[in-house]
């Protein structure tokens, strides 16, 4: 699986969320991956917030195009919306997308071992994501 073929795909998915074209353009351009937070507004990712996607791409050989940021009691978690390198399931992935429950990988920033993959409720807003559940 190319670099290349998980760029096309991430921005396939980000077509299907709706984000806002700036986005789009960003990551097209140079892979710039924005964050949802505060109700979908958009923000570039900080230097940690970096460093931990490049930590989970390059463990898992997976492209994030996208982060979901929420602070709550758990502490800070960032919901990385990505492409894995499994092509036979970018179908289905697709799918869980339309219907608003992607597959994401969770990071907690505050406490690691509390990160995890999982299922999460999603809505287009403002030209980013918000996470409902």
């Amino acid at each position: 699986m190319t670099k290349a073929e998980k760029v096309t795909e991430a921005l396939e998915r980000m077509r299907l969320l709706k984000f806002h074209p700036n986005v789009i353009t960003e990551f097209l351009k140079d892979q710039t991956i924005n964050a949802s937070e505060g109700g979908g507004f958009l923000f570039w990712l900080t230097p940690e917030e970096k460093d931990a996607v490049m930590k989970f791409e390059n463990k898992y050989n997976s492209l994030v195009y996208h982060v979901i940021k929420n602070i709550t009691e758990c502490g800070t978690l960032l919901s990385f919306m990505y492409v894995s390198n499994d092509k036979d399931e970018w179908v289905i992935e697709r799918e869980d997308i339309k219907n608003g429950e992607p597959l994401v990988y969770v990071k907690n920033m505050d406490n690691d071992i509390m990160s995890e993959f999982g299922y999460i409720a999603i809505t287009p807003r403002y030209g980013g994501l918000v996470r409902v559940a």
